[in-house]
């Protein structure tokens, strides 16, 4: 389980500490050029938005992470950049009401995914990089799934089915089969915190 201070910061509602690049002329190109790159479109409505799902665009709104949509993109992801511009981008068709649990979920995976470049790398893209090391992407995997149990967990989400199958075919995605051994076992152990906590 992750840090208490990492939940905390998401259930205060962030904004203490942020990247400090934040609001650069670096940052403001650097935006730019990724939103071109992604075709990310800042105009993004999802539709019946749960009182946790809000927490947590209140959470990145505080944090100066922008939120928005790609047509680009067949998935969720966390995109950052070497000059400190970071976003979490969702498909177009994830705006839709019949999605609002599967995006819940996948919103609190990418938030790990920001946690961990926050506190773990200090803003350091450069550090969090992990297109070349396969056993560091597979770590940040498994962590960004611990960090989002540990926020849902805090915010009193309670549809862990869901969540534990969202979970299970985003990580198929990634480990290959002859991995899938150590993929279960941590799969495992989120079903007993699962268990234990209920």
């Amino acid at each position: 389980m992750m840090e208490m201070h990492h939940v905390e910061d998401v259930v205060r509602g962030g904004g203490r500490w942020i990247n400090p690049l934040y609001g650069s002329s670096r940052y403001v190109s650097d935006e730019i050029r990724i939103r071109l790159k992604y075709g990310i479109i800042k105009d993004y409505k999802p539709k019946g938005v749960s009182e946790i799902e809000q927490k947590l665009y209140d959470y990145l709104k505080a944090e100066f992470i922008m939120v928005g949509k790609s047509k680009k993109l067949k998935c969720e992801g966390f995109v950052s950049s070497s000059d400190g511009f970071s976003a979490i981008v969702f498909p177009i068709d994830a705006e839709d009401e019949e999605y609002q649990l599967e995006r819940l979920i996948a919103l609190s995976h990418e938030i790990g995914h920001y946690l961990d470049f926050k506190f773990n790398y200090d803003f350091n893209v450069l550090l969090f990089d992990s297109n070349n090391n396969r056993d560091k992407k597979l770590k940040k995997e498994l962590l960004a799934w611990n960090y989002a149990y540990d926020i849902l967990s805090a915010l009193g989400f309670n549809q862990w089915i869901e969540f534990i199958d969202k979970m299970k075919i985003s990580l198929m995605t990634y480990f290959e089969f002859e991995e899938q051994e150590m993929m279960f076992r941590h799969i495992g152990v989120i079903e007993r915190m699962v268990r234990n906590a209920g």
